[in-house]
């Protein structure tokens, strides 16, 4: 049985009532973006090895999405509150969000997944995840990134690894903001997401914001600020302002100009 609850930006989704996940119909990760001898031999610097999940509609998918996971992947290489020895990224995935979100002007998740998978063509390390597009139903983002920890697991556990990577939230400032929006995300999840379980690392968008700003705002929502003083959220610069200025918005204004 599933119950319909809020998500973020107030749409419903489904989480099952049971912790048992049916399988049978789950498309198969695309595991040649793992770095296996990473996950079979941890880095002697006792770095822990996570992977990424890049949330969102890629409506459509642009040069920033495409650049974020380097961008973190660079960022936990130094340690952290959440990570003292730093963090070594073994792989990273877009999920692109389910038809069902119900977002104006969302374009069909296979075209979607098509062009997500163009956008990272030439980014090492990053891959596409059907999981979350190709569910009967819109997923809340809990799930998707729980689903993918079980599958990476999996596939760890399989190949001889000691213990299976965490998966952490890279995003954009934005997604961090819409945490701290009444009615957008449901408390338990943002907890679960920014504890220890996962985290999340937000990206500012070059000359746009600053961390101290960011971390001022996010600390100020009562359900957020134990999370940004225990490392559950890290806010981190591009160093890209090509890149961070893109937005899907504005590609599609673009493209309906022509």
């Amino acid at each position: 049985a599933s119950m319909p609850i809020p998500c973020r930006g107030g749409e419903t989704a489904v989480l099952p009532t049971s912790t048992s996940t049916s399988v049978h119909d789950e498309p198969e990760l695309d595991v040649s973006q793992l770095d296996i001898s990473a996950l079979t031999s941890p880095p002697a610097n006792g770095a822990k090895c996570v992977v990424l999940l890049v949330l969102g509609s890629f409506n459509p998918p642009h040069t920033w999405h495409a650049r974020l996971p380097a961008i973190v992947k660079d960022a936990l290489k130094a340690p952290s509150t959440r990570f003292p020895a730093g963090a070594h990224v073994v792989g990273a995935y877009l999920s692109p969000v389910h038809d069902g979100y119900g977002k104006p002007g969302l374009v069909k998740a296979e075209h979607r997944i098509a062009m997500a998978r163009l956008a990272v063509a030439h980014e090492p390390g990053v891959g596409v995840d059907t999981w979350e597009a190709t569910r009967s139903q819109h997923q809340r983002s809990l799930a998707v990134a729980r689903a993918l920890h079980r599958r990476v697991g999996d596939f760890a556990l399989a190949h001889g690894a000691s213990e299976v990577p965490a998966v952490v939230i890279a995003c954009g400032s934005d997604l961090v903001k819409s945490m701290a929006t009444p009615g957008h995300w449901r408390p338990e999840d943002v907890q679960a997401l920014t504890s220890d379980e996962h985290g999340v690392v937000a990206v500012l968008r070059a000359g746009a914001e600053d961390v101290d700003t960011a971390r001022a705002e996010a600390s100020s929502c009562p359900w957020l600020a134990q999370a940004v003083s225990s490392g559950g959220v890290l806010f981190v610069g591009s160093g890209d302002a090509a890149s961070s200025c893109v937005s899907s918005t504005h590609v599609r204004e673009l493209l309906t100009s022509y």
